[in-house]
């Protein structure tokens, strides 16, 4: 690895820092919040730690490290503070908690 692969040569990842909710689509096409979380570092330029929020809890639960690519994948919601993830879960975009996934799948217990 070469420092130009770091996240510090470019200062810090725009992402470091901001909450998030990843999504899947709902059988009835409504977004659904998967994980809830917040980015806490970069690694590199395309790898993240991100700490996973428990649903029950509102607190940290783990941490992983992801790529931006997979990271990306998840469809994810950013959020500048935890009180804008709270309030868009609650009554905003991701209001819509249907239990049922694109694919049939339960998306209770997913992580």
């Amino acid at each position: 690895m070469t420092d130009t692969d770091t996240a510090e040569s470019t200062g810090q990842h725009p992402l470091v820092g901001r909450f998030f909710h990843t999504t899947r689509q709902c059988a009835h096409g409504a977004r659904v919040a998967v994980w809830q979380g917040k980015i806490i570092a970069a690694v590199t330029v395309d790898v993240l730690l991100i700490e996973l929020w428990d649903w029950f809890a509102g607190e940290p639960s783990a941490q992983e490290l992801i790529t931006l690519a997979d990271f990306m994948a998840k469809e994810p919601c950013l959020y500048s503070d935890a009180e804008w993830m709270g309030f868009s879960f609650e009554h905003g975009a991701l209001r819509h908690h249907c239990d049922i996934i694109e694919d049939g799948d339960d998306i209770e217990g997913e992580t």
